[in-house]
């Protein structure tokens, strides 16, 4: 086992980056997703800034 001044910090940020990449993962399949077809309904005419607030919200 790995022991040093510091491991906790280590392993938090070991933790963090998991979640950020599966973040990141979940994020990239709705892109692709998105891209796949035309949206239907009131979804169809997002702006770019429209998509990006609703994303940013996603990811808080």
């Amino acid at each position: 086992m790995m022991d040093f001044e510091g491991i906790e910090k280590v392993r938090q940020r070991v933790r963090q980056n998991g979640t950020l990449a599966q973040r990141l993962e979940q994020l990239q399949s709705q892109l692709v997703q998105l891209k796949q077809g035309p949206l239907s309904g009131p979804g169809e005419n997002l702006s770019t800034a429209a998509a990006a607030r609703a994303m940013k919200g996603a990811v808080s």
